[in-house]
């Protein structure tokens, strides 16, 4: 798939370069994964390049899908042959093996899209009494905001649905950090983007 070689090229320049682009000779936003074309930057520059990493990455991410899912569920309360079934669902009608095939972002996204609805929906529907405790949960949620985000844009659907949530909920505060620690590494990347023309 030619995009999964768009991602890998514009990790490459970055790790040897130090330029977000495919080329080493200019900045270029060709890539709509700004995490996922960063963690293989990363993962090049102490791994060095090769082209089995966005796989090993993809099957790291599979398992912690279905980690984080499993266990997600449980906190909510599923019967363990409902986090059976969803677990089955998410593998063969995600399809889960056929995208770690493609090298590209989607299966981290899915993996932060379970992560922030799990711990949004617990927030939502088990209000913490604890300050401290609303405080690590609205920090986990601008965490996994940020990532979802900048993982892929069609995160901001559900980071958006989430801090409506709390606006009806009259959180105020806890709705505007949400939804400007998602948007922070988009605008950041922006302004990049503007600054090289």
């Amino acid at each position: 798939v030619d995009d999964a070689y768009i991602h890998m090229a514009v990790a490459k320049t970055l790790a040897s370069h130090y330029i977000w682009g495919c080329t080493p000779f200019h900045f270029s936003s060709s890539s709509s994964s700004l995490l996922w074309t960063f963690g293989l930057g990363v993962a090049y520059r102490a791994f060095q390049v090769h082209d089995w990493t966005p796989f090993l990455l993809n099957v790291a991410f599979a398992v912690g899908t279905l980690v984080v899912a499993n266990v997600s569920l449980a906190r909510l309360g599923a019967p363990p042959l409902l986090r059976a079934s969803a677990l089955l669902g998410i593998v063969v009608a995600f399809p889960l093996a056929g995208m770690v095939l493609l090298g590209m972002e989607h299966i981290l996204h899915v993996l932060l899209t379970i992560g922030f609805a799990a711990v949004a929906v617990e927030t939502l529907t088990n209000p913490p009494e604890s300050p401290r405790l609303i405080r690590r949960r609205t920090l986990a949620l601008c965490v996994l905001g940020a990532l979802l985000g900048a993982s892929r844009y069609e995160g901001f659907f559900l980071v958006g649905l989430t801090c409506l949530a709390f606006l009806v909920r009259r959180q105020l505060l806890r709705a505007v950090s949400i939804g400007a620690a998602a948007l922070l590494p988009v605008a950041a990347f922006g302004v990049i983007s503007v600054a090289n023309g």
